[in-house]
């Protein structure tokens, strides 16, 4: 029986319990049982307020552990009515002397409101009331002290395990995710393990030899082909959902462009126009104040990129096309013939559904067709993109689309 205790405190090592710190914990599925400890020293904050811990950046991780291991034999085990100390700084006490500590504390009886937010957002879901009661609970004829008990309220129900003696409380829950949560003061080897035999986590007899592993009757040699196999198929679907989580998490950058604005809007629209124009994003450079300068071979596009809450008004559209004003200028100043269009790309009403968005009025696309400019949204050159991804379309027809087309690109 393998016992992993995650603590601040100090317990002794065992050959059965391993003791480690929450920023050294192992893998759960390397034990039989883990038990986190939110004991004593736990409770300290350098900060100026109440509401977390100065271990916050080891345990944010470690609901995620709990939901992904295998094994499911894990216990918290709550505090006592200790001092949550917070506020640490340097100062002068009274004797005159500089010291560098906690300044202020309340007990924990005082915080409940903390000790639940830190268990719900980084152990296990915690949807109950704590009550401040000293007072012992019986185990079979040893007494465990605890601080506190665990009020369950009508919606969320768990199994009680244990109760305070006389004023029969709950110390000892499981949820329905299987977490036990206890108030019980257990950090002694002795004490760990009668509750564990009790909650029915270690049994009462003989451990079981582990070179009973290598003695096969029956159909133990099947069982175990079978078991090898179906690890092998589950390992290989994890890493196709891998996979698959990573091409999603591609789509959605993409998809990004719906509702983006600024910089982000622009790095991803630049991307796309990028792939298909088969041009290089990282060599454009802002000399003329577009958003995006793309070249071709027998035209120049001067893009303009926009996020806005609103729908496009007169002035969005007139901004674009004065970015293309001042590329034709320089053009002509420099004696250059070249053929240079218009492109607005515009994430408008960006925070509701594009389902939802209200057409574009047809006096701002009717300024852009007066001044050959292209309105292009982006819900549409995502649609553009998918086509070319998917073959269904060309580079050349593309950029045709966006020579010819002036006013509002509908497809």
């Amino acid at each position: 029986m393998k016992i992993q205790i995650i603590t601040q405190g100090s317990i002794e090592q065992s050959k059965d319990i391993k003791i480690n710190s929450f920023e050294n914990l192992e893998a759960l599925d390397n034990y039989d049982i883990n038990i986190f400890d939110l004991s004593d020293s736990f409770w300290r904050s350098k900060s100026t307020a109440i509401g977390s811990v100065n271990l916050i950046n080891d345990i944010k991780h470690i609901r995620n552990l709990i939901n992904t291991a295998t094994n499911k034999n894990n216990i918290i085990i709550l505090p006592q009515n200790t001092k949550y100390k917070y506020n640490y700084k340097r100062y002068q006490n009274a004797l005159g002397s500089t010291v560098t500590d906690y300044v202020n504390s309340d007990y924990l009886k005082n915080c409940f409101d903390v000790i639940k937010n830190i268990i719900s957002a980084n152990f296990v879901s915690f949807p109950y009331e704590l009550g401040y009661e000293k007072n012992v609970t019986i185990i079979n004829g040893t007494e465990f002290k605890s601080d506190f008990y665990i009020l369950l309220n009508g919606s969320e129900s768990g199994d009680i395990l244990t109760k305070s003696k006389n004023s029969n409380k709950a110390t000892s829950i499981k949820t329905r995710d299987g977490m036990v949560i206890t108030t019980l003061s257990l950090l002694q080897e002795q004490l760990i393990k009668e509750y564990l035999i009790f909650i029915g986590f270690i049994s009462n007899g003989v451990n079981k030899p582990p070179w009973t592993d290598d003695i096969e009757i029956i159909n133990d040699r099947l069982l175990k082909a079978k078991k090898s196999k179906m690890e092998n198929e589950v390992a290989e679907i994890l890493e196709e959902i891998k996979k698959i989580d990573i091409d999603l998490s591609e789509n959605n950058k993409y998809k990004s462009i719906l509702y983006e604005t600024g910089a982000s809007l622009n790095a991803v629209v630049n991307q796309i126009l990028s792939e298909i124009f088969d041009v290089s994003a990282k060599e454009f450079v802002d000399v003329y104040e577009e958003d995006f300068l793309l070249k071709l071979e027998d035209i120049t596009f001067v893009i303009e990129i926009k996020g806005v809450v609103h729908n496009i008004n007169g002035k969005n559209v007139s901004d674009a096309f004065n970015h293309v004003q001042i590329y034709l200028d320089d053009v002509e100043n420099k004696g250059i013939e070249e053929k240079v269009k218009g492109i607005f790309i515009v994430a408008n009403q960006r925070e509701i559904s594009p389902k939802e968005r209200v057409p574009i009025n047809e006096r701002q696309i009717n300024i852009a067709k007066r001044n050959d400019l292209l309105i292009v949204k982006t819900e549409d050159l995502l649609k553009l993109y998918e086509k070319y991804i998917i073959k269904e379309i060309t580079k050349e027809e593309i950029k045709k689309i966006f020579a010819d087309s002036v006013g509002l690109l509908n497809l």
